[in-house]
């Protein structure tokens, strides 16, 4: 056999993406302990994750004919090729697969990390060991459910189906690096043939599993106070989350509004927090702070939430519940009552002809900064607001 350096590898490249439910099987599966390659080898402390976004579909040749005629050892050349002759820290392939419709998977990760190749990122890359650049029918299979698998998990769109080539470039005469270029070719054209049949979708299907690590707070706030609440969510997956575009977010129960949402500060009216830009790796946990604005009855109050992928992926088993009481504190407090339409109107002074600034509806609780003598009385409507509003519909607590 020629030494490595002889090797000619010859790699033409197409993108390719597709969505349906499996309809065949591999003719065999290879992890990468089961190919025979010597993992330790390979440096995944530089790893780079990324949100699968586009499928890349490769040709592989040689001109060793000894490595034509046996799947299993060219998979190996390849890997001892780009690690210790190319200065790669793993194969650039996630998968490989040959005439015979085995696959052999491939950089270390799996389809959550990126080679590293320019223009790369987010690409799942599929190796084709062949020469010629016709597909078998066993290859076609395995091709077609691997594209099927991956789109269907990450909702990976048929527009982004392009061809391109891998050109390595030397650097310093050291280190080597690829460049992806889109081009048109036979291989490209058999690709397109292979999956003309299979359908597409813009939508993943994951199941997220996540584990609610713990829930801190005091048990009592003051009338009026903020509470801040601490959230530990686990990622329970056996892959990264990704939410550099798809946000995770505690959120209400059923995204509904909450009673103690602090507008401007919270990111919407049901959901206080995120985890956003960020990747979260397999068994991590990742904190979260928020505050809830208290009212300023007096009482116990609770809420029930849960972890939520935008825009409606619900994480099964992550509702929990909190549960506090508010206490009067030093505030005077002062609530609706009695009024004849069910609001009260809020002035600017202790008058009836006086500018109103808004309404207070039946049972409102408010502060109460001053008595006049005719009975009005002044009180602070929200964080910064205050006004006038009639006696006769005001009960002090």
């Amino acid at each position: 056999m020629k030494k490595l350096s002889h090797f000619v590898f010859k790699i033409c490249l197409t993108v390719f993406f597709v969505l349906a439910l499996p309809t065949s099987m591999y003719a065999a599966e290879y992890s990468r302990e089961q190919s025979g390659i010597d993992t330790s080898i390979s440096d995944q402390t530089t790893r780079q994750f990324a949100q699968p976004t586009k499928i890349y579909m490769i040709q592989i040749t040689t001109q060793e004919s000894l490595l034509q005629k046996d799947s299993r050892a060219w998979f190996k050349t390849l890997y001892y090729y780009f690690i210790t002759r190319l200065g790669y820290v793993d194969l650039p392939f996630t998968y490989v697969v040959d005439r015979d419709g085995n696959v052999y998977k491939g950089r270390d990760g799996g389809p959550n990390v990126s080679p590293e190749i320019s223009g790369s990122q987010g690409a799942v890359v599929v190796g084709y060991l062949s020469n010629p650049t016709d597909i078998t029918v066993p290859a076609g299979d395995a091709i077609k459910k691997l594209v099927t698998d991956l789109s269907y998990t990450y909702g990976i769109e048929g527009k982004e189906l392009q061809t391109v080539t891998m050109k390595m470039i030397k650097e310093d005469g050291k280190s080597t690096k690829s460049v992806f270029t889109p081009v048109n070719n036979l291989f490209a054209l058999n690709i397109a043939t292979v999956i003309e049949n299979v359908k597409f979708s813009d939508k993943e299907h994951i199941d997220y599993k996540a584990e609610i690590a713990l829930v801190n707070y005091e048990k009592t706030v003051k009338s009026g106070e903020k509470l801040k609440v601490t959230v530990g969510i686990k990622n329970n997956n056996d892959f990264p989350w990704f939410t550099d575009k798809d946000y995770i977010y505690v959120s209400t129960k059923g995204s509904k509004n909450s009673k103690f949402a602090i507008n401007g500060v919270w990111d919407s009216f049901s959901k206080p927090v995120s985890i956003s830009k960020r990747t979260v790796q397999p068994g991590e946990t990742v904190n979260v702070e928020f505050e809830l604005q208290a009212l300023l009855l007096p009482g116990k109050q609770s809420e029930s939430y849960y972890i939520l992928r935008s825009p409606s992926t619900v994480f099964s088993n992550t509702e929990f519940k909190i549960e506090f009481e508010i206490l009067k504190g030093s505030a005077k407090l002062v609530q609706v009552t009695n009024t004849p339409g069910g609001v009260l109107n809020v002035r600017e002074c202790p008058s009836g002809n006086c500018k109103s600034l808004t309404q207070l509806e039946e049972g409102q609780v408010v502060v109460m900064i001053e008595k006049s003598s005719a009975g009005w009385y002044k009180v602070r409507y929200s964080e910064s607001k205050t006004g006038w509003v009639y006696g006769p519909y005001i009960k002090e607590l």
